[in-house]
């Protein structure tokens, strides 16, 4: 946990700052220190986000578009954390690599059911 913690990098936002759009590529994942974040997916709001919670882990875990659009409400302090610190600290623990792998696999199947289901 100490290496995943230095690796966290702080971000501001601002009110109508958007933190991901959906169909984006991006790998990161983000944890809300303070301030709310709405989400939306296919552009209706889904929930909001506040202080403690976290988003982007399938972009972290799986490196595929991204699935909702994120956009702060409020003045936010994020911690990020990109897809190359958290792949490098993880290639020294075997044992998560392989639980990262296969949830990564049902992320994918979750995310390729949604897709069809939109057609």
């Amino acid at each position: 946990m100490g290496r995943i913690a230095a690796a966290l990098r702080s971000i501001n936002f601002i009110p109508g700052d958007f933190v991901t759009k959906q169909g984006d590529s991006g790998s990161d994942m983000y944890f809300i220190l303070t301030g709310k974040a709405e989400v939306y997916v296919n552009e209706r709001h889904a929930v909001t986000l506040g202080a403690g919670a976290y988003f982007g882990e399938v972009g972290l875990i799986t490196k595929t578009l991204r699935t909702a659009t994120v956009q702060a409400v409020m003045p936010s302090l994020m911690y990020r954390l990109t897809y190359g610190d958290f792949h490098n600290i993880l290639c020294d623990f075997t044992d998560m690599r392989l639980r990262m792998d296969m949830l990564a696999e049902e992320r994918e199947k979750v995310v390729k059911l949604e897709e069809l289901s939109r057609q």
